[in-house]
């Protein structure tokens, strides 16, 4: 495992003398060579050993999160310079850092760029961080949210930074931690309600309540789905038919993709709250009203929408229609 490599602008041989002494004095062990980049409101030659500090700990809070989000590519990391975004309801100072990560795996076709904004909030007196509110779209893999080389956004960031290293899961970082952080991704799906029996045609049968979880307060993603499941009888019966059901329940927003699943992992910002409410059950038919209440924090909304789904033992196929379009919330 490689250490990273830090590059800056260095001009007078003074200064790399005293850089190699603070080296060997720095809580985040890591190589500095030849100038790119350049300081806008930092000395030109090196950085601040506040700074350094502050980079070193956002390096470990990234490589937490490519632990959390099954992440293994190694990436070349750009940092800006640390500036104030604003004061909180406690009347915190929130400071914000731009970060700019390039797929350095990406051998032989053209570069991937991922824009990555983080927050915190620094304790003087503990000497600790707090992340807070971070917009992090490489965790997602989406490619759909990152940038070529072309774009003009890319070209800022490479223009202005002041601090670059590889860094992948593997990386060895010889500081300790001195964050905190919102929590990664947790799933939970079970069951949470007693069985309802009822007769469902031939069969002996019942429904019961199952809810699914998918919290990542760290990407800012929350999926909450309350929906059915059948026991028949017939156990191969009972499998057709709760297929049909999380079919129904557990789709992407991804049209184009086959099989269209929800996949949470690959969100950000998002809010999705869908339940059900049962509208028919009997000897024939099993019915029923699908809702959901959805927001994305980077498109129109939120809005929400009504379908119904109806599971029909004598014909094994099951019925599903819109009964609203989906809508805008004012």
């Amino acid at each position: 495992m490689r250490k990273p490599t830090i590059h800056h602008k260095m001009h007078n041989p003074v200064w790399v003398v005293l850089l190699l002494f603070s080296l060997c004095f720095s809580g985040c062990s890591v190589q500095k060579d030849k100038a790119l980049g350049n300081s806008a409101d930092l000395p030109s030659d090196t950085l601040a050993p506040e700074t350094e500090a502050l980079f070193s700990q956002i390096l470990l809070y990234l490589q937490e999160g490519f632990r959390q989000h099954d992440i293994s590519k190694t990436y070349q990391v750009y940092f800006t310079p640390p500036d104030e975004a604003y004061t909180d309801d406690n009347g915190n100072t929130v400071m914000h850092c731009d970060l700019l990560l390039e797929d350095t795996d990406n051998n032989g076709t053209k570069s991937i760029y991922w824009y990555e904004n983080v927050n915190y909030i620094f304790d003087e007196d503990s000497g600790w961080y707090t992340f807070t509110w971070q917009y992090e779209p490489v965790m997602t893999q989406d490619d759909s949210l990152a940038y070529d080389a072309d774009s003009s956004h890319v070209a800022e960031l490479l223009e202005n930074y002041i601090y670059e290293t590889a860094l992948s899961v593997d990386t060895v970082i010889d500081t300790p931690i001195r964050y905190y952080a919102p929590s990664g991704p947790f799933i939970f799906d079970s069951l949470f309600a007693t069985f309802s029996p009822f007769s469902f045609s031939k069969h002996m049968a019942s429904s019961s309540d199952k809810l699914y979880t998918y919290q990542d307060n760290r990407m800012g993603v929350s999926v909450i789905i309350h929906y059915p499941a059948l026991h028949v009888s017939d156990s191969d019966l009972t499998r057709t038919l709760n297929a049909h059901i999380r079919d129904a329940f557990f789709y992407g927003y991804n049209w184009n993709e086959e099989p269209n699943l929800l996949m949470p992992e690959r969100d950000i910002l998002t809010s999705i709250e869908r339940d059900y409410l049962i509208t028919r059950e009997d000897e024939q038919y099993f019915s029923i009203c699908i809702s959901e209440y959805n927001e994305v924090r980077r498109a129109a909304g939120p809005n929400e929408w009504k379908t119904g789904l109806t599971l029909s033992l004598e014909t094994e196929r099951f019925l599903r229609s819109a009964i609203s379009s989906a809508k805008n919330i004012p």
